[in-house]
Parts: structure tokens; C-alpha cells; sequence
């Protein structure tokens, strides 16, 4: 199936109840927008990812509509989740997600995204997991971690993330130079020499994704 029919299948379902269900939280929901993101492995201690076909790294498309939002993946392995967008406590939403990773229609796997979009509209991020009934044959989830681009850390926006990103944050963080805007890799609100440092940690190794909150 297209990716975009699957994705308006998803919304056109959520759409009719999602409306009341955000604004009984407060504040309107998005607007209609869609947001790319990035899904990065984090775990998978009974080694299943490659039994659903997963990669390490997987692109994600998350829309946004009437209070309802889907997200979606493709073409195979298809992890499709929908869901209500609900307003929080500081400005921005919280986003949980259920739906299924489909393995070439033959292998379907219970899936949750669990997450928060910012006050901008724009910063998405949050953990996927996969497997949450159980039903993987080591019996545990695998677990991604989501999010968008402007909090990459690949500062100067060249492909790649290097020493030279966690020199722009600091730089950036001591007013030195100015129109930066995915430093703060931590989500913290802040760019200080705590984003640089985590920069630098991920280019040696020292850690595979920058922490969420």
C-alpha cells in the first residue's frame, strides 16, 4: 500500500475523536503539518531487529491532523502507530502512539511511540518500541529513539556530526556567533558547553544517542 494512503487510512480514523480529546487538555492542537524524523536504535537485548526486518537507523514520517496524528515508516519493514496529540503542561504536546510493525504482511508486531512535541511545532522526539506484548522470540522490546532534525547535533548541517559541531555550540552558547538551531541536544532549552560536550562524547563513541529528557 502507498505510503500516503496508508497514512490518510490512519488519520481518517483517529480524526473523529481526537478533536475533543485535545482540547479537553487544552490549547488547540497542531495544525494540519507534517514532520521528518529520524528513528536511531538504542536496544535490543534478545537481538529480534533483524527478525522484523529493522535497521539501525530508519526514516519517519509523522502527520498531524484535527487533533489526530499518525506516524509511519516504509516500505518495509511498514511501523505505522496512531494516535491523539494532548496539550501539556509547558506549552507543547504529548504524543502516544500504538500501532504495529508489519514485516511484508507476514509478521505483525505490536508497536508504541511515546512522545512530545515542543511549543515551536517543529522539535519532535520521543522512544519507539516494538514487541511491548512480548511476542518477539527473546521476549523483550526493541527500542528506538525518534527525533527530528534540529536536534541532530549536526550543528553545521553538513551530513555528518564532528569535532567541528561541538565547537559551533560553544561558540554558539557564548554569544560568539549567531543562527544556530540544532545545538541543544540535550532539550533543555539551552546551548551550553553541556551540548558541546555531549557532541564530542557521541563523535568518540562514548555514547550512541544524545540523552532525552
Amino acid at each position: 500500500m502507498n505510503r500516503r494512503i496508508a497514512m490518510a487510512i490512519i488519520l481518517v480514523l483517529l480524526a473523529a475523536g481526537a478533536t475533543g480529546n485535545a482540547g479537553a487538555a487544552g490549547g488547540d492542537p497542531p495544525a494540519e503539518k507534517q514532520l521528518d524524523a529520524t528513528m536511531t536504535l538504542v536496544s535490543d537485548p534478545g537481538g529480534d531487529a533483524g527478525l522484523i526486518a529493522m535497521p539501525a537507523e530508519l526514516s519517519l514520517l509523522f502527520e498531524f491532523q484535527g487533533g489526530a496524528v499518525g506516524a509511519l515508516s516504509g516500505p518495509h519493514p511498514v511501523v505505522s502507530v496512531g494516535g491523539n496529540v494532548i496539550k501539556d503542561g509547558e506549552g507543547g504536546w504529548s504524543l502516544l502512539l500504538g500501532g504495529a510493525a508489519d514485516r511484508f504482511g507476514i509478521m505483525f508486531v505490536d508497536a508504541i511511540f511515546d512522545g512530545r512535541l515542543l511549543a515551536n511545532g517543529q522539535t519532535l522526539y520521543g522512544v519507539y518500541r516494538f514487541g511491548t506484548e512480548g511476542e518477539l522470540p527473546g521476549g523483550q522490546e526493541v527500542v528506538y529513539q525518534v527525533r527530528t532534525a534540529d536536534i541532530g547535533g549536526d550543528v553545521d548541517k553538513n551530513g555528518r556530526i564532528d569535532a567541528i559541531d561541538a565547537l559551533l555550540a560553544l561558540q554558539f552558547g557564548a554569544g560568539l556567533i549567531e543562527g544556530i538551531d540544532n545545538a541543544d541536544v540535550n532539550i533543555d532549552g539551552d546551548v551550553t558547553a553541556v551540548d558541546a560536550a555531549l557532541i564530542l562524547q557521541l563523535v568518540a563513541g562514548r555514547i550512541d544517542v544524545f540523552p532525552l529528557p
